[in-house]
C-alpha cells in the first residue's frame, strides 16, 4: 500500500510526440516529487517514453499487437484513406 502522502498516477494519451513529450515532463514531475506514474497505452508505444522511471502497461496486446502501432501513425494525419 502507498502512502497516504504517495499517489499513484494514470496516464493516457494518443501516441504523438507533442501529447508523449508534454505528459513524461509531467510525469518526471510527479515522480520527482514522490509519486508513482504508469503509462497505459499499446506496447509499441514504450519505446517513446525516455524516462525509464516511468512505470507502463501495455493495453490492446491482441487487439494491437507489437508492430501495428507504425501503421495507426501513417494514417493519422489522412484517415479516411
Amino acid at each position: 500500500m502507498l502512502p497516504l502522502s504517495m499517489q499513484h498516477f494514470a496516464v493516457l494519451a494518443p501516441p504523438f510526440s507533442s501529447h508523449i513529450s508534454a505528459l513524461e515532463a509531467l510525469a518526471s514531475q510527479l515522480i520527482e516529487r514522490g509519486h508513482a506514474v504508469t503509462w497505459f497505452h499499446q506496447a509499441d508505444a514504450r519505446t517513446f517514453l525516455v524516462n525509464q522511471r516511468i512505470s507502463f502497461c501495455a493495453l490492446g496486446n491482441q487487439s494491437h499487437p507489437a508492430g501495428s502501432l507504425t501503421a495507426m501513425l501513417k494514417r493519422a494525419p489522412d484517415p479516411v484513406d
